[in-house]
């Protein structure tokens, strides 16, 4: 489940109110283990970037500060089975002057600022479609050079090594840009029917 930030949008467009965002989210999600990346960390793909699990309350007032944006208010969209999160992120982000307002879809609306969803994730780690500036899936509408060519790199590169180093070059440079904060992973029970 992640926060995704409409990057086009007038105040989202701006980096340093995203990582705001990014670093004042709770350390804990009732829902679910917390993640700070698109790959769970049981992945061979995984790595640990170097701001993450960033929780800075003053930092993310200061980068409030040093934005052109004052009196911030976002509209939070998500779905009803998701409503509770949309509500502990608008709480957490109430902590540094933050007001939001929390609407329910079923569907990704074409417009919005923040969007807290779930995103079905394929084995492999391969988010091209969601994350290169020219895939239609990329929700965000994200464009990063960089990004892209990390992304095509990805899908090419068969050497297990090399692809991990570049996987981790994705996550470190997809933090930092924080087109989306990456919220948890939910909880996934057995259950087991004894007879």
């Amino acid at each position: 489940v992640s926060a995704f930030f409409n990057t086009i949008d007038n105040t989202l467009a701006d980096k340093k109110i995203r990582q705001a965002l990014v670093y004042a989210l709770p350390e804990k999600f009732s829902e679910g283990e917390r993640s700070y990346s698109f790959l769970p960390t049981h992945s061979a793909y995984y790595t640990k970037s170097p701001n993450e699990g960033l929780i800075d309350l003053n930092l993310s007032r200061e980068l409030l500060e040093s934005s052109s944006v004052k009196d911030l208010k976002l509209t939070i969209t998500t779905t009803q089975e998701l409503l509770d999160t949309a509500k502990e992120v608008a709480k957490a982000w109430e902590k540094i002057g933050i007001k939001s307002t929390i609407v329910t879809s079923q569907d990704i609306p074409p417009d919005y600022q923040v969007l807290i969803y779930p995103m079905s994730l394929p084995l492999d780690p391969d988010m091209y479609a969601i994350w290169h500036s020219n895939q239609p899936n990329n929700i965000t509408h994200y464009k990063n050079v960089r990004i892209d060519k990390l992304l095509e790199d990805g899908r090419v590169t068969m050497n297990t090594t090399d692809r991990v180093q570049t996987y981790a070059e994705l996550q470190k440079y997809l933090l930092d840009d924080a087109p989306a904060a990456f919220l948890y992973f939910p909880y996934e029970y057995l259950v087991e029917r004894k007879n």
